[in-house]
C-alpha cells in the first residue's frame, strides 16, 4: 500500500506492547491475516510457558473468548493515486458536496489557478471575463469561476463567488458565457475580480491501482457524485465503472470483471454524496488491480463535452483483529468553561448527565487551552503542537503540510475517520479536514443563524456510527452550542431570572445583557448541550460500541463574564478563558472515578490518545502522554503548560503569553515595546486578583517564556495561504460571530 509521505517527520515509539511490531513492507500489501509480525520466536516461547503453567494449575486455564474482528481501511485510493506519478495528471483532492467534504478522485480543488482579472455584464444574460493566461495553456479548456470584490459601506471588502462557465484557453482574453450573474446584476464597466481557472479533465478518465491481495470478508466502500464546479450549461451525464483486473497466476493474462456501474448527471442528480458498498468475497485470496473509469455518456448541447464525475473516499476494507486499536470519539464543546462540568447554579447541576458519565472515567481538573479562540486551540488539540509551531490561529491561515494531524495518523494506521463540525473557525481549507474520509460542516440558512447546531451534529454523528459500527473508527464532533448568542431552548432556560428581550432589528450576535443574565443563559445552553451529549453516549451503548470505544470530552477555551473586565473570549489568558474540561473514559482500560488535580494541556491529548491506541507518536509533538496516568494511576509528569494570544483586532492588541508550573502562573503582556508580567498563585488566588511582586519568580518566568519561543524555532513553515481560503458566506458568518472585522 502506498502511504502519504511526510518529509522531515520523526516518530518516537509509544510504550512497548506485545501487540506492537512492524508492518509488512512487501510490494503487495496483504489485506488479511496477521497485522503485526516480528514476534514469532517470542510468541512460541510464551505459548509453551503458558501451556506448562496451565498443566500445573489444579483448575487449568479457562478458555478466553476469541478476539473481535473489525473492518479496517487497508487501502485509501486517493492517497495511492496521489503517490503514483504517471496518474497525477488526473485530478484528485478534497471536494465539497453540500456540507460534506471528502477526498475524491476527480476533484479539481488541487489544480485551481487563481489569476487577477475583470468581469462585466454588458447584457442581462451574459458575463464577460477578461484575464491574462500563460500562452502555454492556450490550447486547454478551463472551467472559469469569478470572485467579484465588492466594497461595503464600512470600507471593507466582501467576495462574491460564482461559477460562470467553461471556455478554451485562447478565449480567456475576453470569454463570453451565456449565464447570468445570479447574486446581483453586473455593471457594464469592468470590475476587478479574482478569476479561478480549473483545467478541464479529459472526457475519458482511467485510473488503475497497484496490485492488492483481497482477504476474505473484504469490501469496497466509496461514494459517487460530481464536482459542484461542474454545474454549468455544458455539463454532460457521465458513466462511472469500477472493475477488478484479476491477475491470473497461470496464464499470466489479466481479465477484468465489472463490479459497479452508475451514471451521474449534474442536470438531474442532487448535489450530494451517494454512498455505495460492494462485497468482494468472490475475489478472496486473489491479487487484483482496481480500475476506475468514467466516460461522458450524453450529447447535450454546447461546444465542449464536459463533466466532473467523482469517486468519493474510495477505500478497501478488510477484517482485522481489534488488538489494542479501540475506537475513538473526540468531542469538543466549543466555549465550555471548566466550571460547567461538575458545577451548579441555584442548587441545580448544570451538566448532570455529563457529570454521571465522567464519574465512570478520569477527569482532569486543571486542563488548559493553548489559545483563547477556536482555530488556534483546536489546531493544538488535533496536532499536539503549541500555536507557535503550528501557526494556524485564524480561519484564513493554513496548516503546514509537514505537520500531521491526529486524523491523518489514525487514517494511515487503519482507522475510518469522520468529523462533524459547525462552519466558521474550523475551516476545512485551513487543514482541519485533512485525514478525514468525511468532513461535514453544518451551516445555518443565513449568516445570522448563530445559535449553535448541536442537535444536527449529534444526529449526524449517530447516523454515521450506525453505518460504520463494524469498522475501527475515529469520530470527531464539534459544536458551537454554548457560544454566544446565548439562546437555550425554553425548557432548558431554567437559570434565567427574566425573559430575554432583544430589541427589534438588533443582531442577536452583538446583543449583550448584563454579565449575570448572560452567564445564566450560557449555563442554560450547557444544560441543553448536556442532554445532547447524553443522546450520543446512549447511542454508543445501544450500538454495542461503548466497551470498545475511548471517549474524550473537552473544550477549546472558556468564556469571560467580566471577571477581569472582558466579555466573551479571545482577549485575555485568565483562567475563565483558558481553563477547560477534559474527561477520558474507556471501559475496561481506564479505571473509573478519579479526578487528576495536576495541570495538563490540550497538547497532551494527541500523544495520550496515540499511546492508548497503540500508534506511534511523532517525536516533535510538544505534549506529553498521559497514558500512564490514565491506565496505571501514575503521577502527571512535570511539564510547563503554555497559552498564547496574538494581536487580533477587533480584540486585544496585546501579545500575550501565559505559562504555568504547578500552582504558579505567569502572564506576559507585550504592547508597543512595553512589557509587563503578572504572577499568580492559583492555589491561594484562583480568581487571579492579586499579582505577586516577587523578583525571583519574575526572573524564573522570563526563563520559562524563553523556552516557549524555542519551541517555534524548528517549526515547519506555515502553508501558503490561498487568496480565497475562506468562502464568502463563511466570511460573513465569521464577522457575525465577532471573529473578524
Amino acid at each position: 500500500m502506498s502511504q502519504p509521505t511526510h518529509p522531515g517527520r520523526i516518530y518516537r515509539s509509544a510504550p512497548a506492547s506485545p501487540l506492537r511490531g512492524q508492518r509488512s513492507t512487501s510490494g503487495v500489501r496483504p489485506a488479511g491475516g496477521a497485522r503485526w509480525t516480528g514476534f514469532a520466536g517470542t510468541h512460541q516461547a510464551v505459548v509453551a510457558a503458558l501451556g506448562l503453567l496451565c498443566a500445573l494449575l489444579p483448575s487449568g486455564c479457562a478458555p478466553q473468548p476469541a478476539e473481535q474482528a473489525v473492518l479496517e481501511p487497508v487501502l485509501r485510493f486517493v492517497d495511492e493515486f496521489s503517490a503514483i506519478s504517471p496518474q497525477r495528471r488526473l485530478p484528485q483532492g478534497r471536494c465539497r458536496l453540500g456540507d460534506e467534504i471528502r477526498p475524491a478522485l476527480g476533484c479539481l480543488s488541487d489544480s485551481e489557478m487563481i489569476l487577477p482579472g475583470e468581469v462585466r455584464g454588458p447584457d442581462a444574460g451574459e458575463v464577460e471575463v477578461r484575464v491574462r493566461v500563460n500562452p502555454d495553456l492556450a490550447l486547454r479548456s478551463f472551467l472559469v469561476r469569478a470572485t467579484l470584490v465588492e466594497k461595503r459601506k464600512d470600507g471593507l471588502e466582501d467576495g462574491i463567488e460564482e461559477t460562470i462557465g467553461v471556455t478554451r484557453g485562447p478565449a480567456l482574453a475576453t470569454p463570453t458565457v451565456r449565464k447570468a450573474w445570479t447574486h446581483a446584476p453586473l455593471a457594464e464597466d469592468w470590475q476587478p475580480a479574482l478569476i479561478s481557472t480549473f483545467p478541464v479533465p479529459p472526457s475519458h478518465q482511467l485510473r488503475v491501482s497497484a496490485p492488492t491481495k483481497i482477504a476474505a470478508g473484504s469490501r469496497f466502500a466509496f461514494s459517487t457524485g460530481y464536482d459542484p464546479n461542474g454545474q454549468v450549461e455544458d455539463a454532460q451525464p457521465a458513466t462511472m465503472r469500477l472493475s477488478l483486473r484479476r491477475l491470473s497466476p497461470v496464464a499470466g493474462k489479466p481479465t477484468e470483471q465489472e463490479i459497479f456501474r452508475t451514471t451521474v448527471d449534474p442536470e438531474t442528480n442532487t448535489l450530494a454524496w451517494q454512498d455505495h458498498s460492494v462485497a468482494l468475497d468472490a475475489f478472496a485470496g486473489e491479487t487484483v488491480r482496481f480500475v476506475f473509469e468514467s466516460d461522458i455518456a450524453g450529447d447535450r448541447g454546447g461546444d465542449l463535452r464536459f463533466t466532473l464525475p467523482l469517486w468519493g473516499a474510495p477505500r478497501l476494507l478488510a477484517p482485522r483483529l481489534r488488538g489494542k486499536g479501540r475506537n475513538l470519539v473526540l468531542i469538543s464543546l466549543d466555549t465550555l468553561r471548566a466550571d460547567q462540568l461538575g458545577g451548579s447554579l441555584d442548587d441545580r447541576a448544570i451538566m448532570p448527565e455529563l457529570d454521571r458519565w465522567a464519574a465512570a472515567g478520569v477527569r482532569f481538573g486543571e486542563a488548559t487551552a493553548t489559545y483563547p479562540s477556536t482555530t488556534g486551540s483546536h489546531m493544538s488539540l488535533l496536532t499536539g503542537l503549541y500555536p507557535i509551531a503550528h501557526q494556524t490561529v485564524g480561519a484564513q491561515q493554513g496548516l503546514s503540510p509537514m505537520i500531521p494531524t491526529l486524523a491523518e495518523l489514525l487514517a494511515i494506521d487503519g482507522w475510518a475517520t469522520a468529523a462533524f463540525t459547525e462552519d466558521g473557525m474550523l475551516n476545512a481549507r485551513s487543514g482541519f479536514s485533512r485525514g478525514f474520509d468525511d468532513y461535514r460542516e453544518f451551516s445555518g440558512s443565513s449568516k445570522w443563524e448563530l445559535a449553535g447546531m448541536g442537535r444536527q451534529g449529534v444526529d449526524a454523528a449517530l447516523g454515521w456510527l450506525e453505518k460504520h459500527a463494524d469498522e475501527r473508527f475515529f469520530l470527531f464532533l464539534h459544536t458551537y452550542q454554548v457560544h454566544s448568542p446565548y439562546l437555550p431552548p425554553k425548557e432548558f432556560d431554567v437559570f434565567s431570572k427574566s425573559e430575554l428581550k432583544i430589541p427589534e432589528g438588533v443582531d442577536p450576535s452583538i446583543w449583550l445583557a448584563s454579565a449575570d443574565a448572560d452567564r445564566r443563559r450560557y449555563s442554560g445552553e450547557a444544560l441543553y448541550l448536556d442532554s445532547l451529549i447524553k443522546k450520543l453516549m446512549d447511542g454508543l451503548v445501544r450500538l454495542g460500541l461503548d466497551p470498545s470505544t475511548i471517549v474524550v470530552v473537552t473544550a477549546d477555551h472558556g468564556e469571560e463574564f467580566e471577571e477581569h473586565g472582558e466579555r466573551g473570549h479571545s482577549a485575555t489568558l485568565y483562567q475563565e478563558s483558558v481553563h477547560v474540561p477534559l474527561v477520558v473514559r474507556a471501559p475496561g482500560l481506564i479505571p473509573p472515578g478519579r479526578v487528576v488535580a495536576s495541570p495538563v494541556s490540550l497538547v497532551d491529548v494527541v500523544p495520550t490518545l496515540l499511546d492508548l491506541l497503540g500508534v506511534r507518536v511523532p517525536a516533535f509533538i510538544h505534549g506529553v502522554s498521559l497514558e500512564p496516568v490514565l491506565v496505571r494511576g501514575e503521577s502527571v509528569p512535570d511539564h510547563t503548560i503554555f497559552s498564547e494570544n496574538q494581536p487580533s483586532p477587533p480584540f486585544s492588541f496585546d501579545e500575550l503569553l501565559a505559562a504555568r508550573e504547578g500552582n504558579l502562573k505567569w502572564i506576559f503582556r507585550s504592547r508597543d515595546d512595553q512589557k509587563t508580567v503578572e504572577i499568580y498563585d492559583l492555589n491561594a488566588d484562583p480568581a487571579e486578583k492579586t499579582s505577586l511582586d516577587d523578583r525571583t519568580l519574575r526572573y524564573k518566568g522570563e526563563m520559562i517564556g524563553g523556552g516557549y519561543i524555542k519551541l517555534g524555532i524548528k517549526a515547519p513553515p506555515p502553508a501558503a495561504t490561498p487568496a480565497q481560503l475562506v468562502e464568502p458566506e463563511t466570511q460573513k458568518k465569521l464577522r457575525a460571530l465577532g471573529y473578524v472585522e
